[in-house]
């Protein structure tokens, strides 16, 4: 909570280090990224990453050589 109160404007959002706010990041695979916030103790997050609760889904299409891939990301509340 402390680091989204410091959380700066849309100005200057470009220097702001989001690695402060989502210090973990779970990969599933290329294909799916789950952001880790809150809690820093690791064994209240499922094991099974099917099974996290994600908030704020959403996707972005980046292109590798000439196919496109969608990869989905969401928020995992960590309490």
């Amino acid at each position: 909570m402390k680091e989204l109160r410091k959380f700066p404007d849309e100005e200057v959002l470009k220097d702001y280090d989001f690695r402060n706010l989502f210090k973990q990041m779970i990969v599933v695979n290329r294909d799916r990224l789950i952001f880790v916030v809150g809690s820093d103790d690791v064994n209240t997050i499922p094991y099974n990453p099917n099974a996290i609760p994600m908030a704020f889904i959403d996707s972005y299409d980046h292109k590798v050589r000439s196919t496109i891939t969608t990869c989905y990301f969401g928020i995992f509340i960590n309490k």
